[in-house]
């Protein structure tokens, strides 16, 4: 093994456009960094690549039992390799780039981050902006873990660095002093967010935010502008929660707009009367629709997508994976956990009113908390 190159970089501008990149290609071609981090130097390279995984293992002096957690550019970036819930998603807008690694389910596409018997992915967002950089540069998430042999203490120095492992890795980063501190982990993929290592941010923090950022219920409206329904023809089940969301959200004066679509659209089926009958018993008449089939720029006008089954919110996220840290089941969102909006299509009125009064008890755990400008106070 040839020497690590060192390139020294205590600020973003010590970098030129040629070494960005350099870097850039460097862990997308396997090879190994050492850099500094907002917690303390870490050692990382490709995560798409099993081997780049093992070759740090190798270098650290530990076995590869299990798989190391992920850095990404950005909570969108995340996205394409994890999926989202309404705790995680609150959390990230609260604490990215910075001291929180969220464990979370793989999307489909992210299976090749982790190994089969394991069922999440450790993942976080630098606060570091040098690397964050070089990250975004990469377009890829990074295998990442402390620089350190196994057993001793992780590394806060740039020197330190290049002296324990010049000769081991690729590229040396120096950035000179890194806090020392660690990240907290936290389990995210509940309904409740489950800490699995107090670091930087204080438990409290964390309660906090997902309070904050949840309104009454788990997921609420804060920055949601456009909500979109999907269902399967954009018939029944979505057309139902876009007419009914409008009518409560126009009643709370929140000036949140709301739209539908489906997955398998025929444009030539009609709302079938069973709907209108159990829409108009909401007070609901006279509307016009035509079903609109998903695609990009419907998903892209949305702030918030709510799929009324979880087959539906699996092929959105799979189909529009840069778009699935806004992709939720309905039920979910709304804190009713397990619950999906079955698909009433043929059967009898009752069975329609039923699938709407499912819809309504989540649209009133969305809403409940929310207030429009008519009715806010002066702070």
């Amino acid at each position: 093994m040839t020497m690590a190159k060192r390139v020294k970089a205590v600020a973003l501008s010590d970098l030129g456009e040629g070494m960005l990149a350099e870097l850039a290609d460097a862990a997308k071609s396997c090879r190994v960094l050492a850099f500094p981090t907002d917690t303390v130097y870490g050692l990382g390279s490709t995560a798409l690549v099993k081997a780049a995984s093992r070759r740090i293992y190798q270098i650290k002096g530990r076995p590869d039992a299990k798989p190391l957690p992920v850095m990404v550019a950005s909570a969108e970036a995340a996205g394409e390799w994890v999926e989202w819930t309404p705790v995680g998603r609150a959390l990230a807008a609260k604490f990215w780039p910075g001291l929180l690694t969220l464990v979370l389910k793989p999307t489909a596409r992210g299976r090749v981050l982790t190994f089969a018997e394991y069922k999440t992915v450790g993942v976080r967002v630098p606060g570091h902006p040098v690397l964050l950089e070089i990250l975004r540069r990469s377009g890829i998430p990074w295998a990442t873990t402390s620089a350190n042999r196994s057993g001793r203490p992780s590394l806060t120095e740039g020197q330190a660095v290049w002296e324990e492992f010049q000769e081991d890795v690729d590229y040396v980063l120096d950035g000179g002093s890194a806090p020392g501190n660690e990240s907290t982990i936290v389990d995210a993929t509940g309904p409740v967010p489950r800490i699995l290592r107090e670091g930087a941010i204080p438990a409290k923090a964390i309660l906090a935010a997902v309070q904050e950022g949840a309104s009454a219920a788990l997921g609420g409206l804060r920055g949601v502008r456009r909500v979109l329904f999907v269902c399967t023809g954009n018939t029944c089940r979505s057309v139902m929660a876009e007419q009914l969301f409008r009518k409560m959200a126009n009643e709370r004066r929140l000036g949140v707009q709301a739209a539908s679509a489906g997955l398998a659209v025929d444009s030539r089926s009609a709302v079938p009367d069973p709907v209108l009958e159990v829409l108009a018993r909401e007070g609901i008449h006279d509307f016009s629709h035509r079903p609109s089939q998903v695609s990009k720029e419907i998903i892209d006008e949305a702030d918030l997508v709510l799929a009324m089954t979880e087959p539906h919110r699996r092929r959105l996220v799979e189909r529009f994976p840069s778009a699935s840290s806004k992709v939720f089941l309905l039920g979910g969102y709304a804190g009713l956990e397990g619950s999906e909006v079955g698909d009433p299509i043929g059967l009898g009125v009752e069975i329609y009113g039923a699938c709407l009064a499912q819809i309504k008890k989540a649209l009133q755990k969305i809403l409940g908390g929310a207030q429009g400008e008519g009715e806010r106070g002066n702070a």
